[in-house]
């Protein structure tokens, strides 16, 4: 549930310290650890997804233990990813999925990935802070035009220990899906996921599927006397998938320490182990994807058409992330605060892929192991000073800096044909390859400085100016700058303003951030190759480019907030037009340089545009019964404006129908569509066309909560998501089969030549080779993210021992409203990676469905 906006609230992000909403020019989203404490809240996306105006989170798989993919405000850059920055305790972290490229161990088979996002407990979180967009990342320099995301844990308090325990089982199961409508009838329904009882290797059950059994206990305590105050905590959790043999486990302890010696000095020390082990299935776009076969039937690449053949392959992918930082505030006379934070962030995957002896497509064998390791160090200071001018004048004057270095190590082996069965290892294979290593390091540091001048505490302007240097720009380029200003007006402080309207700020923000490029993309390099009689050579790679400089957003957002009748309803709305200069883009040379591989180049701009709206309503305040409704509305409009002459792009190097095109938003669906889809008994037009984007440009959310008693809570929360396209993969690949039943009869009345009643567009749908276009649609959705009923136990039914109890009934993706033709329009291929802009349906298990019970006893 929405909670009313405080404008005395304290914000940290974005800000160098702390400062007072009202002071505050730029939209900020707070999520509180109240609005999703009662709710099915698993990892760190369920407690977004819905909760922060202009974030959209989608959940991409049904494979427990894997990430989602997160846009704060779309996508701004073509080549250099999109993620947002993701700070915990002022401590950034790694929150790049272990997903391949330069930041993780591949796990291709599953198509799918971990994010070290989610190794941090959502019972741990006290509240999570989003900036959106370059008019308030500013101050985070080059590296945070995708945004911010601050999670600050709980903290002790002083008193005797309070502990909390918590125990949650329950299951999941297949989530809605169209299987039923796209083959409802038989032996073999839902394309033989939902019964394979016409399949060889099908289970006993007659079907591939099973309740996944979940079981997570939680405990923690807090407390502390005098100086020092703590707060730790420990969980341990495992889920089976909904397929066998996949499944999660993971555990984290934490330990949060607050000491204060002197009244003018604390010491805020934080540290969080946290281990994962996932055992994938293969899935996706593979020829070992067990939808793929099993959606296929006798059209897949299993021998006999016995489907259960691929879950032999063995995916196990472990993680290890360790965070630990130190927060020192010194406050040497009144009005000045130094802060300065220093952290480690440590992160390690292991993933493993192996082929047993005898497997249907590797008959001797094989064993892949890629391992990554992520060391981040930030260091951070900064000082404030607050005094004022005049009676009427106060000032702010703010300065610091930051240092960020990561240095990333990959290693990959690869070993195959083995001689027996039993243990392996990959130096026992008969043919074995280092076949990658990587290591890279980034260095970023910067000041900066700001100047917020305040006047009778109405008015508010701020000016700041931050200026990087990082070691991935080219040696011509020097540093960076990056101003911002800002501006508040409190209009309700007036005497005129009605007394109903308790509050109303009015506010605007500029500002501009970055996107640096990768650690060699500035340098001129060379790869190894073998030459004559295997004697060491060199071929050229990266041509490099001197001066390369990071990407430039610059971004004007305006809009106001307030709250009425008591603070029973607050609202805000927010307009921001951003536009990315100098956006990063891979030009081909002339060959005759001597590289044939493209040069990224500062010459692309892209923009992006939206509006973002919320309003919170306390329907029903009496002492018996409470109603609270929330809603959250957004938008967002990119535009490729400029490519620097390269042309269309095909994104993450493969198309499908997806590029990314001047003049369309980023990126859009272009190929092969009907001109006259929605005709009947006419033969279709096929052209070329851009359909649409594929992210999506709408985003509309609804909670609610309802208190009964005071003991009795019912909770909900529903998310839509639309104005965006994805084709159907499966969908294409299995017509071109033979073996999508939905066009069984279409191609009946095609070949008998009554095609009266047919349209166009389902003409060519059905034709015997399709585009991937052609199969595209509008992917618009409306989803129950989450439901709860929680009653907290009378107190004269507990011991003496226990405070409070809470029992709790919840549930996870009840139910999907769509017209997507495809089997779900959010289970898109290596979607939990994250930082692709490449999105297609393609044999993808769909996001799973929960319900959870849990006790909650405090003691």
């Amino acid at each position: 549930y929405q909670q009313a906006i405080e404008v005395e609230g304290l914000v940290v992000t974005g800000e160098a310290g702390q400062a007072r909403r009202r002071e505050i020019g730029n939209s900020i989203a707070q999520i509180t650890s109240a609005k999703f404490e009662n709710l099915p809240v698993l990892d760190v996306g369920d407690v977004l997804a819905g909760r922060a105006q202009g974030t959209i989170v989608q959940q991409s798989t049904g494979m427990v233990g894997a990430g989602q993919t997160i846009r704060i405000r779309g996508n701004n850059s073509v080549s250099q990813g999109n993620r947002p920055l993701v700070y915990v305790d002022g401590i950034r972290i790694n929150s790049d999925p272990f997903a391949g490229g330069n930041s993780g161990a591949d796990a291709d088979e599953a198509r799918q990935a971990v994010s070290p996002l989610n190794d941090i407990n959502p019972m741990d979180i006290d509240r999570i802070e989003v900036v959106k967009g370059a008019a308030a990342t500013t101050l985070y320099g080059t590296e945070a035009s995708g945004g911010v995301i601050q999670i600050f844990t709980k903290s002790g308090t002083a008193g005797a220990p309070r502990w909390t325990l918590q125990v949650t089982q329950g299951w999941h199961e297949l989530g809605p899906t169209r299987l039923d409508e796209i083959d409802p009838e038989g032996p073999g329904r839902g394309l033989g996921l939902l019964d394979c009882t016409d399949r060889p290797g099908c289970p006993k059950s007659g079907s591939f599927l099973r309740n996944g059994y979940v079981q997570r206990y939680n405990a923690s305590v807090r407390g502390g006397s005098g100086d020092l105050t703590y707060f730790l905590s420990g969980q341990w959790n495992s889920e089976e998938g909904i397929i066998a043999p996949q499944g999660n486990e993971d555990y984290s302890i934490r330990g949060n320490f607050t000491f204060s010696p002197l009244d003018d000095l604390t010491f805020q020390f934080n540290n969080n182990y946290a281990h994962r082990a996932v055992q994938f299935i293969p899935d996706g776009n593979n020829a070992d994807g067990l939808l793929l076969n099993l959606f296929r039937g006798p059209r897949g690449y299993t021998p006999n058409n016995n489907d259960s053949l691929p879950l032999e392959m063995q995916l196990h992918q472990t993680t290890d992330h360790f965070t630990t930082g130190v927060t020192t505030i010194w406050t040497p006379a009144p009005g000045i605060t130094n802060r300065l934070s220093a952290g480690l962030d440590w992160s390690e995957a292991d993933y493993e892929e192996e082929l047993p002896f005898q497997y249907f497509r590797d008959l001797e064998g094989s064993r892949e192991d890629d391992r990554a390791r992520v060391r981040n160090f930030t260091l951070d200071y900064s000082g404030n000073w607050e005094t004022d001018l005049t009676a009427d004048v106060s000032s702010r004057f703010t300065w610091g800096g930051q240092i960020f270095d990561e240095d990333i190590v990959v290693l990959n082996g690869f070993g195959e044909d083995f001689a027996g069965p039993g243990a392996k290892v990959i130096t026992s294979a008969a043919q074995t390859e280092v076949f990658s290593e990587r290591r890279l390091r980034e260095t970023t540091g910067g000041f900066f400085f700001q100047e917020r001048l305040g006047w009778k505490d109405r008015a508010f302007v701020t000016l700041g100016l931050r200026v990087d240097g990082n070691s991935a720009f080219g040696d011509d380029f020097g540093f960076e700058a990056y101003p911002k200003i800002q501006g508040t007006y409190m209009v309700s402080d007036h005497s005129f303003w009605p007394s109903w309207w308790n509050t109303m700020k009015l506010r605007a923000a500029w500002g501009e951030s970055g996107k640096a490029p990768g650690v060699f993309d500035a340098i001129r390099t060379f790869s190894s190759i073998a030459g004559d009689n295997g004697r060491p050579g060199v071929t050229p790679s990266n041509l490099g480019n001197p001066d390369l400089g990071p990407e430039r957003s610059r971004e004007f957002e305006l809009g106001f907030e307030g709250t009425a009748w008591d603070s029973r309803v607050s609202f805000e709305f927010t307009y921001y037009d951003q536009k990315t200069e100098d956006a990063l883009i891979a030009v081909q040379e002339p060959p005759s340089k001597g590289f044939v591989a493209p040069q990224l180049r500062n010459v692309g701009t892209i923009s992006v545009d939206g509006i973002e709206a919320g309003l919170n309503v306390s329907v029903i305040r009496r002492q018996n019964f409470q109603w609270d409704v929330g809603s959250n509305y957004s938008t967002n409009n990119s535009l490729v404006e400029s490519l620097g002459g390269a042309g269309r792009i095909a994104p993450n190097g493969s198309t499908w129908d997806l590029w990314i095109i001047e003049g369309q938003p980023l990126p859009v669906i272009f190929g092969r569509y009907p001109t006259n889809a929605k005709e009947k008994g006419v033969a279709p037009v096929l052209e070329d066309q851009a359909l649409g984007p594929v992210y999506p440009t709408d985003n509309w959310s609804i909670d609610t909560r309802m208190v009964i008693n005071r003991r009795l809570t019912f909770d909900a929360l529903g998310e839509a998501q639309w104005g965006h396209w994805l084709a159907s993969g499966t969908a294409r690949q299995n017509v071109r089969r033979d073996q999508w039943p939905e066009c069984d009869a279409i191609r009946a009345k095609i070949d008998a030549g009554d095609i009266a009643d047919l349209t166009a567009l389902q003409q060519a749908r059905c034709a015997s080779n399709p585009r991937y276009a052609t199969w595209a649609s509008p992917a618009g959705f409306f989803k129950l993210r989450q439901v709860s009923a929680s009653y907290r136990l009378p107190e004269s039914w507990l011991p003496g021992t226990v405070r409070s109890a809470t029992v709790r009934a919840s549930a996870r993706n009840l139910f999907t409203i769509t017209d997507y033709p495809g089997v779900d329009p959010e289970a898109v291929d290596s979607g939990s990676q994250d930082d692709v802009l490449w999105r297609v349906e393609y044999y993808n298990l769909p996001p799973a469905r929960s319900f959870l019970f849990s006790l909650t006893l405090n003691f």
